[in-house]
Formats: C-alpha cells, structure tokens, sequence
C-alpha cells in the first residue's frame, strides 16, 4: 500500500493583504476540501475544484511577481523555505520510524508503510502538524509507477487512475497533445496488462499520433523529400507523424537571426520519417503511420522505469550479417 501526503496551506499570508482577502481565500481554501472530499467525479464539480486550486495556488506566485498587488519577496522565500525546511522534518520521522520514503517533492512525499506502523505514522503526523501548523492531506495508492517524481501513474483502491506528466491523456485545450497515443498505450499497459504494440496498432484515431512542434522566431521548419530531394518551406509551428513513407524535417536558422544556436537540426533524429499535417481532414487513412516510432517510445520509458532510470545499450544486428552458429 502507498501513501502520499501533502503540505496543502504551506503559506502564511501577512497583514498587509488585508481581512476581507484573508477571509475570501480562507473561504475558497475550505470549499476547495470540502469539495474533494465528496469524491465527486462529475465534470462541473471537477472543474471547480480545479478553478479553486489554481486561485488559491496563484497567490503564491503572484507573490513574487514585482507587477502584482501581491507582490512580496519575503512571502515567497518564507513559503518555500520553510515548507521544503518543514517536509524534510516529516521524511526525518518518518525514516526513524521505518516507513519507507518512495519520492518526495516540494509540498509532498510518498511512502511505503506496513500495515503495524499506520498508527505510528498518524502519530507522526498530529504531532508534525501541532509543531508546524501545516495540514496534510493523503491520498492512498494501491499500485504507483513512476518514471519520475513528477511522472507517475497511480491507481487508487477505488480503481480511479490518477496520472502526471509522461502517462497525462487528457489534456486542457491549450496544452500540447504531442504523441498522445504513447501515455495510452502505457496506461493499458500498467493497468491492464495489454502490450503497448498492440494498443498502438489497433488504434485508430490518428491524431493522437500527430506532433506539434514550435520553433522561436529565429528559427522555421523544412521538409526534404528523400526520393525527390524537393524542400518545403513551412513557419515556425508544424504538425506531423511519423510515417513510412514522407519527409525528413528540420529546424532550420533563419538568415537574420543573431541566434547562436546550430544553424540546422533535426526534427526527429534518425531515419525517421514524417508526414506534414497542419490540415488533417477527419477521414484520414492510418496506413502510412510508423507504428515501430510509437511502439519505441513507450517500450523506451517502460525499460527506464524497469531499470530504475539505467542506460541500457540495445546491440543490433544487421540483417545481411553472417551468423558464427
């Protein structure tokens, strides 16, 4: 079984603020709880939950904004210093007491803890927050795989599937959706057990194989056929996939820039292929996707994972080699 706790009112707000602010954040602080205590899943609530974190969250980043009302250098140090000063006391306790720590970050930790030391670990935690007057708030994993502290896919005891970074699949509007079928692909894969191969291949909407890449303003994106050694010439921001048959695209300095960066690099490295896609009408085919493209990625971040972040160096043999036995 893992934990997780974290720090949730690791800010104290000074006067100057004012009463009515302090008493209007404290209001949303509470409703924020409130709310996801309930467990609700529906889409209204979840989109207020989120609405009120983000408010609650922005006040301490407006804190060192030098443009914001906010603004107040001294908040932001005293907020980050003693949270991250604070959680190190708490993975102290903890370790003292024999609960394992699996990772930690700047507001939370997540453990491992034997059935006999829950109680020691709820001791842990009332006299933490007596002493620092911070509140914790768990959540109970049944299974957690991480790629990293910040990258994970957890499934509840409820079976709801929480996940970060790397295994996101679903995406605000303006977020990139780059590959989308590679944290699919590991979702089936850690969830249901179901080869990442197979969830790739037997999928069928092709814009979650599509990419977006967007180059600065120094820079702009050319394609090169490899057949025909024809070039085009497209703007900063391109879509593609990675295709069988298609172009070989690079990032290219434009002539004014000052930019010291290299003059030409590669979209994607390697052999591979792309297919320019800026317009994608709806009834695209899928027969000219490189399935081995996706399928690579997502075996890549399974062995990472497996092997604990090691390099493990893949030998290759070419297929005309001749074999000793």
């Amino acid at each position: 079984m893992y934990k997780q706790h974290e720090i949730i009112n690791n800010a104290k707000y000074p006067a100057h603020l004012g009463k009515e602010f302090l008493f209007g954040y404290k209001q949303m602080f509470e409703k924020r709880l409130e709310l996801k205590a309930t467990g609700a899943k529906d889409g209204k609530t979840k989109g207020i939950i989120g609405a009120l974190k983000l408010a609650v969250n922005s006040v301490y980043g407006k804190s060192s904004d030098m443009l914001s009302w906010i603004y107040d250098r001294q908040l932001t140090m005293f907020t980050t210093i003693t949270g991250e000063l604070s959680l190190m006391m708490l993975i102290e306790l903890y370790e003292m007491s024999g609960i394992q720590i699996i990772s930690a970050n700047t507001d939370g930790v997540t453990v491992r803890v034997k059935k006999d030391l829950i109680p020691k670990m709820h001791e842990i935690n009332a006299e933490w927050s007596e002493t620092t007057q911070y509140i914790l708030e768990r959540t109970d994993y049944k299974k957690i795989i991480f790629s990293t502290v910040n990258d994970y896919i957890a499934i509840m005891p409820n079976g709801y599937v929480k996940k970060k970074g790397d295994f996101l699949t679903d995406f605000e509007l303006h977020k990139n959706k780059s590959a989308r079928i590679v944290p699919i692909a590991l979702e089936q894969y850690y969830v249901n057990n179901i080869p990442v191969r197979e969830t790739i291949e037997k999928h069928k909407n092709l814009f979650d194989f599509c990419i977006r890449k967007k180059a600065s303003k120094d820079f702009h994106y050319e394609g090169i056929n490899i057949i025909t050694g024809e070039a085009s010439k497209y703007n900063k921001l391109i879509r593609y996939y990675v295709s069988n048959d298609g172009e070989k695209i690079y990032k290219l300095r434009n002539d004014e820039s000052t930019s010291k960066a290299a003059k030409r690099s590669q979209a994607e490295a390697g052999e591979w292929l792309c297919h320019v896609c800026n317009y994608l009408p709806n009834a695209s085919k899928l027969d000219n996707i490189n399935y081995t493209y996706y399928i690579n990625k997502a075996e890549k971040l399974i062995t990472k994972i497996a092997t604990g972040g090691k390099r493990i160096k893949k030998s290759y043999a070419a297929p005309n080699q001749i074999s000793l036995f």
